[in-house]
C-alpha cells in the first residue's frame, strides 16, 4: 500500500503543499498515496499526482481507508488507474471530505486479476457506506475524459 506516500494511523493536522507523485505503483491500495484510520485535519494543496497504478484493488492516485478526513484543494490527479477509482478510491468517513478546485483527467477504473469484471469509478469510487451521512463534497471541480 503507498506507492509513493503511506501515511500511517492516527496523524493529526498534516499539510502537504507544492507536492508531485508521480509513476509510482502499489500492490494493493493507494499507488500514489495510501491514508490509513483516523487521520484528522489533514490539508493538501496544490498536489500534483499523476501516472500512479494500485496494480490490484482501489485508489490509483490516492486511497483512505476509514474515519479519515482532511481538505484536497487546488490540486490534479492525472492519468491514475486502479480497479476501483483511478483517481480516488474512500472508504466510509466519519468526518467528511472537502475537494474544492480538483482537477480529474484521463484516470481509468481497469479490469485486474482481483477485480474480475467489477471496475468502478474512473475518477472516484465511493466503496461502502456505514449507514451514517459523512460529507464528502467537491465544488468547483472538473472531471474530463
Amino acid at each position: 500500500n503507498g506507492g509513493g506516500l503511506y501515511l500511517g494511523l492516527s496523524i493529526q493536522y498534516l499539510t502537504v503543499r507544492n507536492v508531485s507523485i508521480t509513476n509510482n505503483t502499489a500492490k494493493s491500495n493507494g499507488g500514489g498515496i495510501y491514508m490509513d484510520n483516523n487521520l484528522v485535519s489533514n490539508s493538501f494543496s496544490h498536489v500534483y499526482i499523476a501516472r500512479n497504478r494500485a496494480k490490484l484493488l482501489n485508489g490509483g492516485g490516492l486511497f483512505i481507508a476509514l474515519n479519515a478526513e482532511g481538505t484536497f484543494n487546488d490540486s490534479v490527479f492525472e492519468d491514475n488507474t486502479a480497479a476501483n477509482g483511478g483517481g480516488i478510491a474512500m472508504q466510509t468517513t466519519l468526518d467528511g471530505w472537502l475537494f474544492e478546485r480538483v482537477v480529474f483527467t484521463r484516470n481509468k477504473a481497469v479490469k485486474t486479476l482481483v477485480s474480475g469484471a467489477k471496475i468502478n469509478g474512473g475518477a472516484v469510487a465511493l466503496l461502502f457506506d456505514n449507514g451514517k451521512n459523512s460529507p464528502i463534497r467537491f465544488q468547483s471541480c472538473s472531471f474530463t475524459e
